[in-house]
């Protein structure tokens, strides 16, 4: 049981606390072969997401309504959007 906890905490202070992904399954060579599939990528790009304007702007004003609606408010909101589709 000793060693499970031994394994636990390493994994724990080696990847959890510093926020470091471990290896897909812990060895070099995995790594060598997602460099030969996924060369394009590089650590720290992203892809932009496209299209998803209108649907962010939407959830925010969800979400605000949610978080400071009075009683019943959130009900005429639901109904309205059902209405939409």
């Amino acid at each position: 049981m000793l060693i499970y906890i031994k394994i636990e905490e390493s994994f724990w202070n080696g990847h959890i606390v510093p926020k470091v992904m471990p290896d897909p399954d812990g060895s070099k060579i995995c790594d060598e072969v997602l460099e030969h599939y996924f060369h394009a990528v590089r650590k720290g790009s992203a892809i932009p997401l496209v299209g998803f304007d209108d649907q962010l702007r939407r959830r925010e004003e969800l979400k605000r309504l949610i978080d400071c609606s009075a009683p019943g408010e959130t009900d005429r909101e639901k109904k309205r959007s059902l209405s939409r589709k």
